[in-house]
C-alpha cells in the first residue's frame, strides 16, 4: 500500500504535469493505496466539466470516485507542442508494454522498471534526476 501511495504522490507531483492516465479512475485507489474518504477527497479537488444540464449547458462540478485522472493537456497536438514534438505516453498503459515488444528480448513486464524509475525520481532529494530519455515512434525509451 505505501508503495502505491508513494507511486501516486511522486505521478501527483513530477509526472502530472506533462503524462496522462486517462484510464485510472480514484475509485483504483481505494484501498488500495487511499481509504474511501481520502480518496474521496482527493477527487473532490479537481473540477469536472459535465452535462449538458436541463438547459443544454456544460457546467463545472466536483469530482467524484468515478472520475478518471484529469489530462494535462486538451489534445495530442497541444502535447507535442509543449514536449518539443514528443508525445509523452499515457501512464496507465506503459505498464501494460513489456520489453519484448520493443526489443524482441525475453519477456519482462515494465510496472516494477516504472515503479523503480518513480523511486528513483522521490529520493533524488527533492529534485527530479532524469536519465536520458527519447522517444522512438510511439514508445518511451529509456
Amino acid at each position: 500500500m505505501s508503495r502505491i501511495r508513494r507511486g501516486h504522490q511522486v505521478y501527483q507531483q513530477v509526472c502530472a504535469s506533462c503524462h496522462s492516465m486517462s484510464l485510472i479512475s480514484y475509485r483504483d485507489l481505494v484501498g488500495v493505496a487511499y481509504t474511501e474518504e481520502e480518496t474521496k477527497a482527493m477527487a473532490a479537488e479537481i473540477e469536472v466539466v459535465d452535462g449538458p444540464n436541463d438547459e443544454g449547458e456544460m457546467f463545472t462540478r466536483p469530482g467524484k470516485l468515478s472520475d478518471r485522472f484529469p489530462q494535462p493537456y486538451p489534445n495530442e497536438q497541444a502535447a507535442r507542442f509543449a514536449n518539443g514534438g514528443a508525445y509523452p505516453p499515457d501512464l496507465s498503459l506503459i505498464t501494460k508494454v513489456t520489453i519484448a515488444h520493443l526489443f524482441a528480448l525475453q519477456w519482462c513486464n515494465l510496472s516494477s522498471q516504472t515503479f523503480n524509475l518513480l523511486c528513483l525520481i522521490h529520493m533524488s532529494s527533492g529534485k527530479a534526476r532524469w536519465p536520458e530519455l527519447r522517444v522512438c515512434s510511439s514508445y518511451w525509451l529509456p
